[in-house]
C-alpha cells in the first residue's frame, strides 16, 4: 500500500502490519487528475488536480496525520496486477483509514470564505503543532442554516458515482467538505440528510441490510466503466474476483455467482427488469434493483433449499412450484410461481416461471420480469393450500453476448395536446432539443406536438401568457428511465433562455412562484407493469399525468401528456 506524506508530497510504500495511521479521500475524478506517473515526474503542480491533492494534506496535517491515501496517486494504474489488488482491497483500507475526507467539488457554502492558495508547505507544516480542534471550530458550516448549500449538497453529484457508495460506508469516521475543504459535517451529524439521499436507512449498521437493498442502493449510480458496476461492490458483499474488463455485463453476473457462494440470502433473485420478457434468476446489471428498497430475507424454513449450484444447464436450485390457473397452452407451455425464502413489506414474494422452451419439467426460464408476484409463505409451508412437493429444477441464464446486441436503446414518444392551453391564451413560446440526432419533433395536427426522443437526449418546451409562463422539460436516460418535469412560475419581462435552463436538475427557481419537482415514471406511474408478447423484445408502456394549476388560471385547466415508450426488436 502506498501513502502520500502530507509534508514531502513523495510516495512510500508499506506492508502489513508496518503500516501507519492515514487518513483516505473520496473524490469524483475529474479533469486533470494527479496520476501516480504524473506525480513521480513533478507534474502534478501543473495540473488543476494538485489543488485536491494540496487541500488534503492541508486538513490531514491539521488533523495529525503524517500519511494520505489518494487513490488517483498513490495507484500505478499501469500495472494491471496492481489495480487489481487495489481493488480488492479497496474496501478495507477505507475501513482502516483513521478518517475519511468525502471532496464535494460541486458543493459551496461559503464562496466568500475560501481557503487561501498562498499558504505555503513551510505554513502547512507549523500548522501541524496547532490546536487539534482548530479545523472543527473554524471551519465548521451549519448545513440546515445555507438552504442553497444544503440543496447543492444533496444534488452533489459525488451521491451518483458507483465507486463512492463503499466509499461513504466503510469508514468508521467521514466528514463531508465542500469545495473550498470548509467543513460540512460528518456521515453521523448528516445522517438524516445522506439517508434520504441515499435511501440507506441505518448507515452505521449496513451489512444487515438484504442482498436486495444493497443491491438498490447501487442501481441508480454511475460509473465510466460497466465492469466497475460490479467491480466497485465487491467490497459491500465481502467477495473478491479477478478484473477482467472487457468483459461487459458479465462481471455483474460473476459478482452475483460470487455472493451466492457464502449466502443464501434468495433476496438475490427478487429483481425486476421491464425491459425483459425473458430471463435467468440473476440479474442483468444492479439498475434491475431499484424497486428493491423493502425486500428483506426470511428464514429458510419456509422453503428449504439445498445449496444453490451454477451448471452448464443454469442454476440449480430446490424449488416448490405452484401451477398458475390456465396457463398451459401451446404457445406458453406451463407456468409456475416459484416462492422465494424473502418478503416486501409483510408478503412473500415469488417468479413466474415457464417451460416454454420445451427442454422438459426441469428446465425453466424467468417470464414476465418486469414483476414480483405475491403469494402466502405460511400456507405453502403449512400445506394450508394442498401439500406442495420440492423438486430440482434448473433455470438457464441467457446469452450475455447475444442481448447485447438484441436490446437497443429505447424509442420514448411524447405527445403534447395543447387544446386546453390554445384556448386559455397560453401560446408556445419556444423550445429546446438537446441532442438533435437523438430525437426529432412531428407536429401532426394543429393541436398537437409529438416529440420522438431516444435516449441520452433532453428536450424543454416553454408556454406562456402574459409574465405567467409554463416550463416542460422531459429526458430520457441510459438506464431506461423516463423523466419528465411541470414548472410554473412568474416570468421575468423578458423570456427566459430556455437553452441556459437545459441541464440543470433541478431547473433553477429563483423568483418563481411555483416549482413542480421532476417526476419519475417509472416509479411514481408503474411503467414495470408492461405488455408481455412471446417471443421478442417489445414492451410497450403508456404512462398520463393530468397537472392542474388552479390557482394559476381562470377555472380548471389542464396540461395532458401522454408518455409512450417502445423498445424495438
Amino acid at each position: 500500500m502506498r501513502l502520500l506524506n502530507v509534508h514531502t508530497f513523495k510516495l512510500h510504500e508499506f506492508i502489513g502490519n508496518d503500516i501507519p495511521p492515514y487518513a483516505i479521500l473520496s473524490h469524483r475524478w475529474e479533469d486533470e487528475e494527479v496520476t501516480f506517473q504524473a506525480l513521480q515526474a513533478g507534474d502534478g503542480p501543473e495540473m488543476k488536480g494538485w489543488k485536491k491533492i494540496e487541500g488534503c494534506c492541508r486538513q490531514a496535517v491539521a488533523d495529525h496525520f503524517v500519511y494520505v491515501w489518494i487513490d488517483s496517486c498513490c495507484i500505478d494504474k499501469s500495472s494491471s496486477s496492481e489495480l487489481s489488488e487495489a481493488i480488492n482491497s479497496m474496501f478495507s483500507w477505507y475501513q482502516d483509514a483513521e478518517s475519511c475526507y468525502a471532496y464535494l467539488s460541486d458543493v459551496c457554502f461559503n464562496p466568500d470564505d475560501s481557503i487561501d492558495d498562498s499558504i505555503t508547505d513551510d505554513r502547512i507544516q507549523d500548522d501541524s503543532d496547532s490546536d487539534p480542534e482548530w479545523n472543527i471550530r473554524d471551519h465548521l458550516i451549519h448545513i440546515n442554516s445555507n438552504p442553497t448549500g444544503h440543496r447543492e449538497f444533496h444534488a452533489s453529484k459525488w451521491f451518483t458515482r458507483g465507486w463512492t457508495l463503499q466509499e461513504l460506508l466503510a469508514p468508521d469516521i467521514l466528514i463531508f467538505f465542500d469545495k473550498n475543504w470548509k467543513r460540512i459535517g460528518t456521515r453521523e451529524s448528516l445522517k438524516e440528510d445522506v439517508s434520504a439521499i441515499t435511501g440507506i436507512q441505518d448507515l452505521s449498521n449496513f451489512d444487515r441490510a438484504s442482498i436486495a437493498q444493497r443491491f438498490s442502493w447501487a442501481s441508480k449510480r454511475e460509473t465510466t466503466r460497466v465492469e466497475d458496476t460490479a467491480y466497485c461492490l465487491m467490497g459491500l458483499f465481502g467477495v473478491n474476483m479477478a478484473l477482467l474488463y472487457g468483459e461487459g455485463d458479465r462481471a455483474f453476473l460473476r459478482l452475483q455467482l460470487e455472493i451466492l457462494k457464502i449466502s443464501n440470502d434468495e433476496t438475490i433473485f427478487a429483481w425486476t427488469d421491464q425491459w425483459e420478457t425473458r430471463g435467468g434468476l440473476l440479474a442483468p446489471n444492479p439498475a434491475c434493483f431499484k424497486n428493491s428498497t423493502d425486500i428483506v430475507c426470511v428464514h429458510p424454513r419456509y422453503i428449504p433449499r439445498r445449496p444453490f449450484t451454477m451448471t452448464n444447464n443454469g442454476l440449480e436450485l430446490d424449488a416448490k412450484l405452484i401451477p398458475t390457473d390456465g396457463s398451459r397452452n401451446a404457445k406458453f407451455g406451463q407456468e409456475y410461481l416459484c416462492p422465494l425464502n424473502c418478503v416486501e413489506k409483510g408478503s412473500g414474494l415469488a417468479l413466474l416461471l415457464s417451460d416454454r422452451a420445451r427442454r422438459g419439467e426441469q428446465h425453466l426460464s424467468r417470464i414476465s420480469c418486469g414483476r414480483l408476484y405475491n403469494v402466502d409463505l405460511t400456507a405453502i409451508t403449512t400445506g394450508r393450500n394442498g401439500k406442495l412437493e420440492s423438486r430440482t429444477i434448473f433455470v438457464q441464464q441467457p446469452n450475455l453476448s447475444l442481448r447485447s446486441i438484441r436490446r437497443r436503446d429505447p424509442l420514448a414518444t411524447f405527445q403534447f395536446d395543447t387544446r386546453q392551453l390554445s384556448a386559455s391564451g397560453i401560446h408556445l413560446q419556444g423550445r429546446y432539443l438537446q441532442s438533435p440526432k437523438h430525437g426529432h419533433w412531428i407536429c401532426d395536427t394543429i393541436d398537437r406536438d409529438v416529440l420522438k426522443l431516444t435516449s441520452r437526449s433532453t428536450a424543454l418546451m416553454l408556454f406562456s401568457r402574459d409574465r405567467l409562463s409554463l416550463l416542460v422539460q422531459i429526458s430520457c436516460n441510459a438506464v431506461f428511465e423516463a423523466k419528465l418535469g411541470l414548472q410554473v412560475w412568474r416570468a421575468a419581462s423578458t423570456t427566459p433562455d430556455i437553452k441556459g435552463l437545459l441541464g440543470k436538475t433541478p431547473i433553477p427557481t429563483e423568483n418563481w412562484s411555483e416549482a413542480c419537482s421532476l417526476v419519475d415514471y417509472a416509479a411514481e406511474f408503474g411503467v414495470g407493469k408492461s405488455s408481455r408478447f412471446s417471443e421478442n423484445l417489445h414492451s410497450i408502456v403508456q404512462g398520463r399525468v393530468v397537472v392542474e394549476f388552479e390557482e394559476r388560471f381562470p377555472g380548471r385547466l389542464y396540461f395532458v401528456v401522454t408518455l409512450t415508450l417502445e423498445l424495438d426488436e
